[in-house]
């Protein structure tokens, strides 16, 4: 059965599927923000909050503390997919406000659904 999503859901669950591994890699809400700019969604740090905590209660993400970078600094918090997370990505999601119809076709991969 599939999770029914919001549009800023979907939106967020793209942006944490982006070039991470399922409860392996978190993204701190900047992340999330800068990898929504690539849609042009410009996304304020609540709205951003508010999906991916939706998401964390649906089991479809992760909230993680005490996250560090590759160089070894304290980066904070953040959220990461989960493998149910990736499963709903490859049954597809769209963007709100997109002026095509865009879809996820795999982990990680995005694609005009119209060339789907």
């Amino acid at each position: 059965m599939t999770v029914r999503l919001t549009q800023d859901e979907q939106a967020a669950l793209i942006a944490l599927g982006q070039e991470t591994r399922p409860s392996e890699e978190y993204r701190s809400f900047a992340g999330i923000a800068q990898a929504l700019e690539i849609y042009g969604l410009d996304w304020d740090r609540a709205r951003i909050r508010r999906a991916c905590r939706s998401l964390a209660r649906k089991g479809l993400a992760e909230y993680m503390r005490g996250l560090w970078t590759e160089d070894g600094e304290m980066a904070g918090a953040g959220y990461g997919i989960t493998k149910a997370g990736v499963e709903r990505l490859k049954e597809g999601v769209t963007l709100p406000a997109a002026e095509t119809n865009i879809m996820t076709v795999g982990h990680g991969e995005i694609a005009d659904a119209d060339q789907a």
